[in-house]
């Protein structure tokens, strides 16, 4: 059995009489250093030729790609495609750009991790340092949604937790707004506030089952 051929067109073949790329190997390729720094596969050169290692299943269809894109601009990154079964991998699943960015559905993201698209946690989710979450061009952000149990905000660092609200407006498309909890014994409305009201633009505010004090 022949281990190499190299046809008439030039193509070496390793583990198959008829290579059908300039090299063709049917097996497992290893490529290491017996001592000293690793070793590796270097694609590309310095021309305009695009680096790539290609995926190919049983159909010999490109399912899966590792590209690099935009050579020598400001966009240059490496890309990861992904196809569907039977199918070819033509879109750039997820990128990481030439200064670190990651991004999936995205070409261009603007932070670490940029994701263009719904997110799925089924874990916890925890911020460090000074995290912020915010929306962007002046976009509602919205918390919870038809299948949203209570949505719970437990600011507790082992004392007395915050909970700041800078918005001068709380606002509720439900019949009922309702300040309620189980173990509090009391509950303060004040601060710097110069005023506090009480209302209803219709029918009456009531107060139950409680003592109204008023005091300065």
């Amino acid at each position: 059995v022949s281990q190499m051929v190299v046809d008439t067109n030039g193509s070496v073949g390793i583990g198959t009489t008829g290579p059908g790329y300039p090299l063709d190997v049917v097996g497992n390729i290893k490529s290491r250093l017996s001592t000293g720094d690793a070793t590796g596969i270097v694609a590309g050169n310095n021309g305009s030729q695009t680096p790539m290692v290609q995926f190919n299943a049983s159909d010999n269809s490109a399912r899966f790609k590792l590209q690099m894109n935009g050579l020598n601009t400001s966009t240059e990154r490496l890309t990861v495609y992904a196809g569907p079964l039977n199918g070819t991998a033509t879109t750039e699943t997820l990128i990481i750009g030439g200064n670190g960015n990651v991004g999936i559905g995205t070409t261009a993201p603007t932070a670490l991790l940029d994701v263009a698209g719904t997110a799925s946690i089924s874990g916890a989710l925890k911020l460090y340092g000074t995290p912020t979450i915010q929306s962007t061009a002046n976009q509602t952000l919205t918390l919870g949604g038809d299948t949203t149990g209570n949505i719970a905000i437990s600011p507790n660092n082992g004392s007395a937790g915050i909970l700041a609200l800078n918005s001068p407006t709380i606002n509720t498309n439900a019949t009922t707004l309702a300040l309620f909890n189980t173990t509090a014994t009391t509950i303060n409305l004040g601060g710097g506030a110069t005023a506090i009201n009480i209302g209803a633009s219709t029918g009456t505010a009531t107060i139950a089952n409680a003592t109204l004090a008023l005091s300065n």
